[in-house]
């Protein structure tokens, strides 16, 4: 039995709390219905992997006699279209290129038990190599390093700092399940905690989870809750008698904050209809999700931008801000905030340009662009929003703009590296 979506016309809500919006029984899915527009022209597809592919996939992932896949092996799959990747095909195979004929880096500066983070300015992951690299503040120095392999966090995608300067990461796959999850570590760059993903919690009239996979690059955080967002996902939920029902599609799961090992909740859409895939993500300071997605409105699909009001509520509301097809390209959101004002910040990698929105939806001026070629990827911003950052995966360096005065210039570190994707600035505008 597969479960659908809530039809377009439907309130926007999850279509298991409403009877008559949805295809499939009532209290059968957490699935998001939701409002969207006629979408623009332009987009292009991008594959959503099935579950038989899922399936496949595992067994190559957990790799020969159960060990473990390198990093390399794990791109390689990724490139091959059987595991997701944000990343371009071509990027993607400019990094297997450049790791196939290089050592792994080694810094000698920090390490997560070791010493004091201090003077790191900015942190940027390199995914490729499992590193969270603090920057000085040029941005020219290299005066950190977190490996988070050591914590068995692989592919560290997005990273972001809270208010208390720790620091957030996104896995694309955590230990002992092989699936994504987030990581959180303190201001001197030691480890705290792995929230870890696995089996949701199953929705109402469903007694267990049976099967869970699920793949993203980005997190949120908040006072309450944090929030992995997912790629891609499948599960199996099973009601006390009759057949279990099998879900896919984009979404999110979230924790309870502070509880690392609790069972997440899962929100999610199916069947391409609206999202086929979630991005990257952020949350404003009334705990509403911002992000970016690959999804299908009015006979169209392609990147827009979208927002989930009341996430954690037994009625999450999903609205499609920018529609698909508007964008290019997902490349980071942000929300950031100045003065009492919050601006959502939308990164589109190919135009290179940000999009900016009020918490309510309203578009303001572009910024950007942030290069005149190359592919960036992440938003930071500083505490008092006068700059902001983010990583050109194919320039192998990052982007600082001057917002007062609307410029931005590439900042090279220290170091030759294969790829910096995502940036935070510590102490950052949370």
């Amino acid at each position: 039995m597969r479960f659908s979506l809530a039809t377009a016309g439907c309130a926007v809500v999850i279509s298991a709390l409403l009877a008559g919006c949805s295809s499939g029984p009532q209290g059968s899915s957490p699935l998001l219905g939701g409002s969207t527009q006629p979408a623009s022209a332009g987009g292009h597809f991008t594959m959503v992997l099935k579950p038989h592919m899922m399936a496949k996939a595992k067994s190559l992932y957990i790799g020969h006699k159960g060990k473990l896949l390198t990093t390399l092996q794990l791109m390689k799959l990724e490139l091959a279209g059987k595991i997701p990747n944000p990343m371009s095909h071509s990027l993607m195979a400019k990094q297997i290129q450049y790791v196939e004929h290089h050592k792994r880096p080694f810094f000698r500066s920090i390490t997560p038990d070791k010493k004091s983070a201090g003077g790191v300015a900015e942190w940027s992951s390199m995914p490729d190599y499992d590193y969270l690299l603090g920057q000085s503040k040029k941005m020219t120095t290299t005066v950190g390093d977190i490996y988070t392999a050591a914590n068995e966090c692989y592919e560290p995608y997005m990273v972001k700092v809270d208010h208390s300067q720790n620091i957030w990461t996104a896995c694309d796959e955590t230990e002992p399940d092989f699936y994504a999850g987030v990581q959180e570590y303190a201001s001197n760059g030691s480890y705290t905690a792995t929230y870890g993903g696995e089996c949701p919690n199953p929705p109402p009239g469903y007694i267990a989870c049976e099967f869970w996979e699920g793949y993203g690059y980005d997190s949120a955080e908040t006072s309450s809750n944090v929030f992995l967002s997912l790629d891609f996902f499948e599960t199996e939920f099973c009601p006390s008698s009759g057949s279990c029902g099998i879900e896919e599609g984009g979404g999110f799961l979230y924790w309870p904050s502070g509880e690392p090992s609790a069972t997440p909740t899962l929100i999610g859409g199916a069947d391409c209809d609206p999202l086929c895939e979630v991005f990257y993500t952020d949350a404003d300071a009334n705990g509403n999700l911002w992000f970016d997605y690959y999804g299908y409105a009015g006979g169209e699909y392609g990147y827009g931008v979208g927002e989930i009001t009341n996430p954690t509520s037994s009625t999450p509301t999903f609205v499609s801000i920018l529609n698909p097809g508007t964008m290019q390209c997902a490349g980071g959101v942000y929300v950031s905030t100045l003065s009492g004002t919050q601006t959502v910040n939308a990164l589109d990698c190919s135009t290179r340009k940000i999009y900016t929105f009020t918490t309510g939806g309203v578009e303001g001026n572009q910024l950007g662009p942030v290069d005149l070629f190359g592919e960036p990827y992440g938003l930071g911003f500083n505490s008092t929003d006068s700059a902001a950052v983010n990583a050109d995966c194919e320039l192998d360096w990052n982007n600082v703009g001057a917002l007062a005065k609307g410029t931005w210039s590439p900042r090279k570190s220290d170091y030759e590296v294969s790829c910096l994707y995502g940036s935070a600035y510590t102490p950052s505008d949370k």
